[in-house]
């Protein structure tokens, strides 16, 4: 169930609306209802700016839905036959960024889930990943400064630590707390695939905090040793909210490719 495809008409700006809701989606392909491919690999279909003769075709395509899970994103006011679709939204003239993201907000939370594993399972392969690799990407940001670092971390129980010696990070963590973080092996190919992405709030401690030592004990570094240094390193310690963990062994675990986890 995991893969989606957009199908758009004639009517204007639907290929427009389609194709930028598929990018946001993700795991999303886009075509024109007049060039249906086989629809085996999609167990979603969501259907943009068709006319009743355009969903005829879409329904003739798709004989009683055969487990797929339809929906329509259709302009307001207009008639179909709406016992055809799981799902229907409507939206006005405009494809400006605003409508399709709500769109697409719409969706998600609309469609069933693409082989969900439990809570468990995807935070133990979160925690066993992070626990392998020892360095991160972490992104920054405020208005329109965004800064993207390169820095080692240690991992425990839903934070992540990382010491570095000051920077611009600073500047935008002081000012907008909410950060990203990236882990991932080098790509070989999809059935070898490890990406993680990782949201948090982030915050910054001194020497003297329990934090500050917990860090320390991770990456095994004394605190007597940091405390000695000419130019001291401050910790940032980001707390967990949410992670997207693409990784090849989920298909292992009987699930999708794909997965989400939150921290309460």
């Amino acid at each position: 169930m995991g893969n989606t495809l957009f199908v758009y008409g004639k009517k204007e700006g639907s290929q427009r609306l389609a194709y930028r809701a598929a990018c946001i989606l993700a795991m999303s392909r886009v075509v024109s209802v007049a060039a249906l491919p086989e629809l085996t690999p999609y167990g979603r279909i969501v259907a943009v700016g068709l006319s009743a003769e355009e969903c005829g075709i879409l329904a003739a395509a798709v004989p009683a839905k055969k487990g797929k899970w339809l929906a329509l994103v259709g302009a307001e006011g207009e008639e179909k036959d709406l016992d055809l679709f799981d799902f229907s939204c409507a939206v006005g003239d405009g494809v400006d960024l605003e409508t399709i993201q709500s769109v697409v907000e719409a969706l998600q939370d609309a469609m069933p889930p693409a082989d969900v594993l439990p809570p468990s399972i995807i935070l133990a392969r979160i925690e066993d990943f992070l626990r392998h690799h020892n360095t991160c990407a972490l992104a920054t940001s405020y208005g329109e400064d965004v800064r993207n670092t390169t820095i080692e971390y240690g991992y425990d129980n839903g934070i992540v630590y990382l010491f570095s010696e000051g920077g611009k990070k600073f500047a935008n963590i002081f000012r907008n707390p909410r950060v990203s973080i990236a882990v991932f092996d080098n790509y070989i190919d999809f059935s070898h695939i490890g990406g993680l992405r990782l949201d948090g709030i982030a915050a910054v401690y001194e020497i003297g905090h329990p934090l500050y030592e917990k860090g320390a004990a991770l990456r095994g570094i004394s605190v007597e040793r940091l405390a000695g240094m000419a130019v001291p390193l401050h910790l940032i310690a980001v707390t967990l909210t949410a992670g997207d963990f693409l990784w090849h062994g989920f298909k292992n675990d009987g699930g999708f490719a794909h997965q989400r986890y939150y921290w309460q």
